[in-house]
């Protein structure tokens, strides 16, 4: 009996319930994944992206299996491995945003059949949760308290390879040999003190985790240097892996609980289940809200005064605005792919508090830009970063004063604001 198993998001085998139900399904199993139009573009996102996918295809070889690679219509594509191949059953990550959802329905309508999906990217089922979608509590730390409080935190789940076999019959003129030219081996490099010098991948989220953890012990501070901004070191840096799947956020929780238990549990080891928990808020507040998330005035329906001017728009984007603390981490955004999170509520809060643009602007450039962008953290963050979303206090940064805070010495101004921040 053979599956065929598309994969969306959650780029990875270890703790990948699809890949796990596909694997026990089946007799023989195809892998696929299309590849997003972004990859061909030159740029710190598109790098770590193909970086990911060259290395899930790897990690199948070694068990044996392979991984298609397709462009174009999805739809399309998969109806035309079912004429040749007749899959019994075809397996799609689960993901709820609008657009994820009408490619399955889609796709089941090309085939004319029911396609099976799962959830892999959260910390807690629908199942456990002990509210109704609809009475989920809109503010994050009443949703804290009952989860901590109620709901099972379980283990990652083991992906057994052993039984299944790959599908190999003819699969020639289906491998993907085309790789774009921008990603020879010295291009695209990252300056020196970047935030985040890592690739993309299952297996350098892993070792960038063990390292973190268990090598180094840094968790051990991470609530004392979480608020860093230059060099890798001062936060965890697992939002890339994270945003596409390539760790799995219930491994992560697991191999905290595994350090709080063989080295220490303190206020630090603690504070990264708290972002964890913050990641996870977003994802059920979609699901109260859904479109309400990409709305001007948001999920509170609050009056929102914005204005879209073109020039203005632009200089935040390039990091030629007024201020020098601004422009320094939008002038790493577009070098690097990745900003600090002391930065991203500093130009949040100054292209829509001090130049008044639309907050969806922000959101959409993020959205072209970070290589740890996903739907439902980025467009969540925004939301509560311009006032519309569900926290009651205002959040409007005085970027001069969060400068002396952050940066009293101008060492990550100076440095991304002349020559030596340059490729």
């Amino acid at each position: 009996m053979r599956n065929l198993l598309y994969f969306r998001s959650n780029l990875r085998l270890h703790d990948n319930l699809l890949v796990k139900e596909a694997l026990q399904t089946g007799s023989e199993v195809l892998f696929i994944i299309k590849l997003q139009n972004y990859a061909f573009r030159p740029s710190p996102k598109s790098k770590f992206y193909w970086e990911t996918i060259e290395d899930l295809r790897l990690n199948l070889r070694k068990k044996g299996h392979e991984l298609i690679l397709f462009k174009g219509d999805s739809a399309d594509y998969i109806g035309e491995l079912q004429d040749r191949f007749e899959f019994k059953n075809i397996f799609v990550d689960q993901i709820s945003a609008y657009y994820e959802k009408r490619e399955i329905r889609r796709i089941e309508n090309k085939i004319s059949k029911t396609i099976i999906t799962w959830t892999s990217d959260r910390l807690i089922g629908k199942e456990d949760l002990p509210f109704a979608i609809e009475k989920m509590p809109s503010i994050f730390t009443e949703f804290r308290k009952i989860v901590e409080k109620s709901v099972p935190f379980y283990g990652s789940s083991p992906v057994p390879f052993e039984n299944c076999a790959p599908l190999v019959h003819d699969l020639e003129n289906l491998l993907w040999s085309e790789r774009p030219k921008f990603l020879s081996p010295n291009s695209l490099m990252s300056p020196h003190k970047t935030a985040f010098p890592f690739h993309g991948g299952e297996t350098n989220g892993i070792k960038r985790l063990d390292d973190y953890f268990f090598k180094r012990k840094l968790l051990s501070h991470y609530k004392e240097t979480r608020n860093g901004m230059l060099g890798p070191d001062y936060s965890s840096k697992f939002s890339p892996w994270l945003a596409n799947g390539s760790l799995s956020p219930k491994f992560i929780w697991e191999k905290i609980l595994d350090y709080e238990n063989q080295v220490e549990s303190n206020s630090s080891t603690y504070w990264l289940k708290f972002e964890l928990l913050w990641r996870e808020y977003f994802r059920w507040l979609y699901e109260k809200y859904e479109v309400k998330f990409f709305q001007k005035n948001g999920i509170n329906n609050k009056e929102n005064l914005i204005e879209n001017d073109c020039e203005v728009l632009k200089s935040w984007k390039e990091g030629k605005t007024h201020d020098d603390f601004i422009n320094a981490n939008m002038i790493e955004l577009n070098k690097t792919g990745y900003m600090s999170n002391r930065g991203r509520q500093n130009v949040g809060s100054y292209l829509v508090h001090c130049l008044k643009q639309d907050w969806r602007e922000g959101a959409k450039y993020f959205e072209e830009t970070l290589i740890d962008y996903d739907v439902f953290s980025n467009w969540g963050n925004w939301l509560y970063v311009a006032g519309v979303g569900t926290d009651p206090r205002s959040r409007v940064f005085n970027p001069i004063k969060q400068a002396k805070m952050y940066d009293p010495n101008r060492e990550f101004q100076n440095f991304w604001l002349n020559e030596n921040g340059s490729f």
